[in-house]
C-alpha cells in the first residue's frame, strides 16, 4: 500500500480519502486532480496539456509532456493533535510582482490584523506569497517585477511561523521548490476561495473542505470527453469514404498496403509497394475514360470488337489451312509440273522448228503472238481472214498474201499448238 493510501482515522480528511482514491485512477486525471488542488479548476492552456496527457495514456507517442500525479505534498497538513501554529510575519520578499525587498509585514499572535492601502500597494502579492506557500486551492501564478532591469525570476520570502507550545521558526519558501509541510496547515481564503460556496447552481449552506475537488474533476473529464469527440468527427470529416467501402482487391498488393493503413503506419515502409508508374497512370486515364462512357454503348462496342475477332480468327484459319505444309507441298509440286511442261514444250518446239530463221518459235512469248493473231483473226472477220490463213488468205499480222510455203509453215505452227495442248489437258486430267 502506498503511503497517501494509509490514512489515519484520527487524522483523515476529504483531501486525503481523495489522495487514496486517486491511486487507481488514470494517471492524467491524477494530474487533473493536482491541478485542481494546487490552482483550482483548469484553465484553456491546462487543458490543452490535460488533452495531450489523456492521449498519450492511450497510445499517442508524439506528446512528450509528463504528467505529475497528486500526492501528499500538494495536500494541507495538521500541525498535531493539540497544537496549532499562527504566522508571525512575511519578510525579505523578492521576485513577487513589485513588492519592495527589505520590509517585513508583522502578523499579530491572536486577534484580527487588517492589511489595508490603495490600489496597487501590494496587498494582493503578499495574499499570492500566502497561498502559494501554504498550499491554497486557487494560488495561481506570481509573476515578477516587469519594470525591472533585472527581475528576480523565482519569488521568495521568509514567513515566521509560531507554534502554541511558544516555540518559533522561520521557513524560508521559495516558489516551485519542496514545499514546506508545516506551511500547509495554514488556510488561506479568499474570493477565489470563496467562488464554490457563492458561483454553483446549488444552493450550498456548508461544505467540508476539498468536497468539490470531485466536482471538478468530473467537469474536466466531461470537457476532455466533448473535446475528443469533436476531434473524432473533425477526423471522420477529412477521412476518405473510400476507406470504408474499400473498392480494391484486398489480395492485390496495393490492396494489402491500403487495408493496413493505420494512424502509425510508417509511410517511408508502404511508399515502396504503392510507386505509381506511367503505365499505371496510362491504365488509370484508360479506366477513367472506359467509366466515362455509357455502358450499354461501351459494351455493344466490345461486342462488336469481339465479333470482328471472331471473324479475323476463321480467316486466318482458313489461311492456315491453304497455306498449311500439305497445301504448299501440293503448290510446289504443281508450279513444278507447269516449270517441267513448260521445259518440254519449249524442247518440243525447238526439235520443231530449229531449222527456222528465227528463234523461239513455240515458246511463251511466241504463243502470246500466235494466240493474239488468232484472236485478232476472229475480230477481223473480212474474207481471207481464217487462221490460220491458207495459200492466197491476208496474213493478219503483216497484211500480205500468203504464198503455199508459208500457209504450209503457218499450218505446222498449228498443229503444233493443238497437239501441245491436248498433251497438257492430258497431263492436267491426271
Amino acid at each position: 500500500m502506498s503511503d497517501s493510501a494509509k490514512i489515519d482515522k484520527n487524522n483523515d480528511t476529504v483531501p486525503k480519502r481523495i489522495l487514496a482514491w486517486s491511486e487507481n485512477r488514470p494517471l492524467w486525471q491524477r494530474d487533473v486532480l493536482r491541478r485542481i488542488v494546487l490552482s483550482g479548476y483548469p484553465d484553456e492552456e491546462a487543458f490543452e496539456e490535460l488533452l495531450a496527457l489523456c492521449k498519450k495514456e492511450h497510445g499517442d507517442q508524439t506528446v512528450t509532456l509528463a504528467a505529475k500525479p497528486l500526492s501528499k505534498d500538494h495536500l494541507p497538513v495538521d500541525p498535531g493533535a493539540g497544537e496549532s501554529i499562527s504566522l508571525s510575519s512575511i519578510a525579505n520578499v523578492a521576485g513577487v510582482n513589485q513588492l519592495a525587498t527589505g520590509q517585513t509585514l508583522n502578523f499579530e499572535e491572536s486577534g484580527l490584523t487588517i492589511v489595508y492601502g490603495q490600489n496597487g500597494t501590494g496587498k494582493s502579492g503578499y495574499t499570492r506569497i500566502l497561498k502559494k506557500a501554504c498550499r491554497s486551492r486557487h494560488a495561481g501564478e506570481i509573476m515578477p517585477d516587469v519594470y525591472s532591469a533585472s527581475p528576480t525570476r523565482t519569488a521568495k520570502a521568509d514567513l515566521k511561523i509560531t507554534r502554541t507550545s511558544g516555540a518559533a521558526e522561520t521557513v524560508a519558501w521559495e516558489d516551485d521548490g519542496e514545499p514546506a509541510e508545516m506551511l500547509s496547515a495554514i488556510t488561506v481564503f479568499d474570493r477565489d476561495a470563496a467562488s464554490v460556496h457563492v458561483q454553483k447552481k446549488n444552493e450550498v449552506w456548508f461544505r467540508p473542505f476539498g468536497l468539490d475537488i470531485p466536482d471538478d474533476l468530473a467537469g474536466v473529464c466531461q470537457e476532455i470527453k466533448a473535446r475528443l469527440t469533436t476531434e473524432k468527427e473533425t477526423l471522420e470529416q477529412k477521412r476518405n469514404s473510400v476507406f470504408d467501402n474499400p473498392i480494391w482487391s484486398s489480395r492485390s498488393a496495393l490492396g494489402k498496403a491500403l487495408s493496413s493503413l493505420r494512424h502509425d503506419t510508417d509511410v517511408a515502409a508502404v511508399t515502396p509497394k504503392t510507386a505509381f508508374s506511367n503505365a499505371d497512370e496510362a491504365r488509370l486515364v484508360k479506366l477513367q475514360s472506359d467509366l466515362a462512357k455509357d455502358p450499354a454503348v461501351a459494351a455493344q462496342a466490345q461486342r462488336n470488337y469481339a465479333a470482328q475477332l471472331d471473324q479475323l480468327e476463321t480467316y486466318l484459319k482458313r489461311i492456315e489451312q491453304t497455306l498449311n505444309d500439305e497445301a504448299l507441298q501440293a503448290l510446289h509440286a504443281t508450279k513444278k509440273g507447269a516449270d517441267d511442261m513448260r521445259m518440254a514444250a519449249n524442247t518440243a518446239a525447238h526439235d520443231a522448228f530449229s531449222g527456222l530463221a528465227l528463234e523461239g518459235v513455240g515458246e511463251t512469248v511466241w504463243r502470246t503472238l500466235w494466240e493474239s493473231a488468232r484472236s485478232y483473226s476472229q475480230v477481223a472477220k473480212e474474207a481471207g481472214t481464217a487462221f490460220p490463213p491458207s495459200a492466197g488468205d491476208i496474213c493478219v499480222l503483216c497484211h500480205q498474201e500468203i504464198d503455199e510455203l508459208t500457209a504450209a509453215r503457218m499450218l505446222g505452227f498449228e498443229d503444233f499448238i493443238k497437239k501441245d495442248t491436248e498433251a497438257s489437258m492430258r497431263r492436267d486430267d491426271k
